[in-house]
């Protein structure tokens, strides 16, 4: 499986951690996360946890290289609610960047 999302233009850039906003939180409410690129996945909020943080699902799995060629699918990450967004645009002012 290849890493694919929606392209965000350049022009679009990730905002300083203290200058972020975290989206209105919904459980069971569709948002988008970025995790660098420019590239957004569109995921869905499961739970909202203690600390502002919050567990998601995405929706198109992000692959990750590990030892001698395998792979690694993670659809699930637990995120800082400022680290997803509303839209395509939003999550990459709040791409994550731990």
């Amino acid at each position: 499986m290849t890493y694919t999302g929606i392209r965000v233009p350049k022009k679009y850039q990730l905002k300083n951690v203290k200058d972020r906003t975290a989206p209105e939180l919904k459980l069971d409410g569709n948002y988008f996360v970025c995790f660098g690129n420019n590239l957004v996945i569109p995921c869905k909020l499961l739970e909202i946890r203690e600390n502002n943080r919050v567990y998601i699902q995405k929706f198109i799995p992000t692959q990750f290289k590990i030892r001698k060629g395998y792979s690694l699918l993670v659809p699930f990450n637990e995120l800082n609610s400022d680290e997803i967004g509303d839209t395509p645009i939003q999550a990459v002012y709040n791409t994550v960047t731990n």
